[in-house]
């Protein structure tokens, strides 16, 4: 969602690979370490900009829209998880950030292509923190993957809408914002209301990624690098039983932390605990 008054990046750019325009935003002077966020797959760099306090002022943030999100590239051919690993590897060198200074947090399906990037440019990281994490070809996800392709591919994007917040977030927390949920569905509609088919392509890139996951796998077992894993109790998207798969995966056991009562998008739910506990992480 787009704040209204929201804060000016210090830095804000675009790369180029391929014809594919990928825009990032930049908080900070490159001084300190930076946490690069991964979007939830209908998110933008803006819909961070209202979390900045949480981050603290210890680290640089830096925000991108993968391929079909914000400012960058939307339009209606195959998207590639590993390209968008490629996307990131342009931004950081153009932004010539050093690997001891460079951190990861992965946020719902942006921990996937967090993963791929880990998978591929791991030497470029210092610290990485995955939420909502799936990384196993889970049926259940992929049928719901399918079916709202389906949806978006059928020009029925306020549908798929209203199947969105049921799964990402804890019963309790929806009683608290069930009043701005029509407002937070219209805007999310707005957004992709002249690129849904941008949204399908970027649903189908992460379920073609998880259906062939296994491949990766033992790549994944020579990814060295201090991690966190941060799920959530009650999450009905991508369960703890699934995210602690991953706990295996890498060659170095990720930390692992759960939120009591929390559901898939920790981040918002508990914004304070999630962005503290990630940021704490990067800088022990």
């Amino acid at each position: 969602m787009s704040v209204p008054n929201a804060p000016t990046p210090d830095i804000s750019g675009k790369v180029e690979i391929d014809g594919v325009s990928i825009h990032y935003d930049y908080f900070g002077d490159k001084t300190k370490p930076v946490v690069v966020v991964f979007n939830g797959v209908s998110m933008e760099t803006r819909s961070w900009f209202q979390f900045l306090p949480f981050f603290g002022d210890g680290v640089d943030k830096l925000f991108w829209d993968f391929r079909g999100q914000g400012q960058s590239t939307s339009d209606d051919q195959p998207y590639d998880v590993c390209a968008h690993a490629d996307y990131l590897k342009k931004i950081i060198e153009t932004l010539a950030l050093k690997p001891e200074q460079t951190n990861l947090i992965g946020i719902s399906s942006g921990s996937i292509i967090e993963a791929e990037f880990l998978r591929q440019h791991s030497a470029m990281v210092n610290k990485a923190v995955l939420s909502g994490v799936l990384l196993s070809p889970e049926k259940t996800f992929i049928y719901g993957s399918e079916f709202g392709i389906k949806l978006l591919r059928e020009g029925m994007l306020d549908l798929w809408a209203e199947t969105l917040y049921g799964t990402l977030f804890s019963s309790a927390y929806l009683e608290v914002i069930e009043p701005f949920i029509p407002k937070l569905k219209a805007a999310l509609s707005a957004r992709y209301k002249d690129r849904a088919l941008a949204l399908a392509r970027i649903i189908e890139a992460q379920m073609n990624y998880v259906i062939n996951v296994k491949n990766y796998y033992d790549d994944f077992k020579k990814v060295d690098v201090p991690m966190l894993l941060i799920a959530g109790e009650e999450d009905v998207l991508t369960p703890p039983f699934v995210q602690k798969k991953v706990l295996d995966l890498f060659g170095r056991t990720p930390k692992y932390l759960e939120y009591a009562g929390c559901g898939h998008m920790m981040a918002m739910e508990r914004s304070k605990d999630f962005f503290g506990d990630a940021v704490n992480f990067v800088l022990s």
